[in-house]
C-alpha cells in the first residue's frame, strides 16, 4: 500500500499511523481537532481510509470514499492485514456471559455446591441437584418453575445487555 488515510487521531489512530508509517505508507491523517476532517481532497490518491472507532460510519470523509470505492477499514482490520499471525480478540464483554446465561450458571453452580457439600460435609446442599429438581421435590410444578425460570432467564439478560450498551446510551454527537 502506497498512500493511505487515517480518520481520528486519538490513540488507535495515531498507533494506526504509526503502523503504516513503520510499513512505509505514506499517511494523509484528518481530524476534527486538525479542521481537516471534512476535506474531500484528502482521498485523492488514496488506497485506504482507515477510521478509528469514535469517528462515526456517516462521517463526510468516510461516506465519499466509500462512494469512491476506497475501502474503509477499522484499526483491527489493518493489524489483521498487517500481522503475520491470527488475531484473537478480548472484548472485555466475557463476565457478561455469566449474567446473560444467569440461569445456566445458578443451574451448574447448583450441581457444584451439592457435589462439594456431600463429598467434604457429608450433607447435601438441596434435596436433588440441579436446583430445578429441587424446586420439584418442594411440590412446585414444572410449569411454575419454568416460568419462573424465564422471567429470572429475562431479567438477567435484559441486565446484561443494559451493561454492554450503556456505552452507546451515553453516546453524544458533536
Amino acid at each position: 500500500m502506497r498512500r493511505a488515510l487515517v480518520l481520528g487521531l486519538a490513540r488507535s489512530g495515531r498507533a494506526a499511523q504509526a503502523a503504516l508509517e513503520a510499513g512505509g505508507t505514506e499517511v494523509v491523517v484528518a481530524d476534527r481537532t486538525l479542521g481537516n476532517d471534512e476535506d474531500l481532497t484528502l482521498l485523492d490518491g488514496v488506497e485506504v481510509l482507515v477510521k478509528s472507532p469514535g469517528v462515526p460510519g456517516e462521517a463526510p470523509l468516510v461516506a465519499a470514499a466509500r462512494e469512491r470505492g476506497i475501502p474503509v477499514w477499522s484499526e483491527i482490520e489493518l493489524a489483521s492485514r498487517l500481522l503475520p499471525n491470527p488475531i484473537l480478540g478480548v472484548t472485555g464483554t466475557e463476565a457478561l456471559l455469566i449474567l446473560i446465561g444467569g440461569i445456566y450458571v445458578v443451574e451448574a453452580l447448583s450441581v457444584i455446591i451439592q457435589t462439594v457439600s456431600f463429598k467434604y460435609w457429608g450433607r447435601r446442599v438441596f434435596l436433588i441437584a440441579p436446583i430445578h429438581h429441587h424446586f420439584e421435590m418442594k411440590a412446585w410444578s414444572e410449569t411454575k418453575i419454568m416460568v419462573r425460570f424465564w422471567i429470572v432467564a429475562a431479567i438477567l439478560s435484559a441486565c446484561g445487555f443494559v451493561l454492554y450498551y450503556r456505552y452507546y446510551l451515553d453516546f453524544k454527537l458533536r
